[in-house]
């Protein structure tokens, strides 16, 4: 916000500061007063050790090790589970990868297929990387950078 022109109008002096702020941030100091610009995040490297810029740390999830800002519903982080559901009515039961386990620790119920009734959660665990993947490439969706299976 501190570099947001004053009184709403343009300021080149407040676009050269933003410049040297990412500049710094991007490159590690090497620009301007060497300062790492406050805040989360910094430098990483991909696996073979090469820079890939300034990565903002996230905060994850303890359940599915995701980042909070990913896999949400109604603006809040909801875990993507593999689920086993059960019809109190009818008795069907069903699994489903597409369980989404709300912050307080409840799965969303699903609707059975056979007499539409409320289907009640039975199981549900977090899917591995490997089987979200798989879903996406299913499903048609694009992959999307970032994902992270549960902690080991």
């Amino acid at each position: 916000k501190t570099l947001q022109p004053d009184n709403g109008m343009f300021s080149w002096e407040k676009l050269q500061e933003f410049e040297r702020e990412c500049a710094n941030r991007a490159f590690g100091g090497m620009f301007g007063n060497g300062g790492g610009g406050g805040g989360k995040g910094g430098r990483m490297q991909d696996e073979r050790g090469g820079k890939m810029g300034w990565q903002q740390e996230e905060e994850l999830c303890t359940v599915c090790n995701r980042s909070l800002e990913e896999d949400q519903l109604s603006g809040m982080h909801m875990c993507k589970v593999f689920a086993t559901f059960q019809c109190p009515e009818c008795r069907h039961s069903w699994t489903s990868f597409i369980g989404r386990r709300r912050p307080n620790g409840e799965l969303m119920g699903q609707q059975c297929s056979r007499c539409k009734g409320p289907g009640e959660a039975k199981d549900w665990r977090v899917m591995e990387s490997t089987e979200r993947e798989e879903r996406r490439q299913e499903s048609g969706e694009p992959a999307r950078g970032g994902g992270r299976g549960p902690k080991m």
